[in-house]
């Protein structure tokens, strides 16, 4: 199964930041499954979002972001991880699921 990619509408700035999403034309609805790795990519602004680096349950370094949710998260957005030490989201990026 290909990995589902995502166009990022805006990045907020904070701890457990909320990630707006929209479905880019040819990709199939649905939500990114939570506890999934998440890489960005072609982001404008937040510098550093691409090459953040967590830990994976396996103990391996992986160049990605752990994604989560709240009940209250509109459709279409994740939470990643805290981003207030990253400058402002611009415009535009890729996020792409982790396989």
């Amino acid at each position: 199964q290909a990995p589902m990619i995502r166009l990022v509408e805006s990045i907020e700035s904070g701890p457990e930041a909320l990630v707006r999403l929209t479905i880019p034309d040819g990709q199939a609805p649905g939500s990114l499954p939570e506890g999934c790795y998440v890489e960005f990519s072609d982001v404008q602004g937040c510098a550093g979002i691409s090459s953040h680096q967590e830990v994976s349950p396996c103990g391996e370094k992986v160049t990605a972001w752990k994604i989560s949710s709240k009940p209250s998260d509109p459709v279409n957005s994740i939470r990643i991880g805290d981003t207030s030490g990253f400058p402002p989201h611009i415009s535009g990026g890729l996020v792409t699921e982790k396989k």
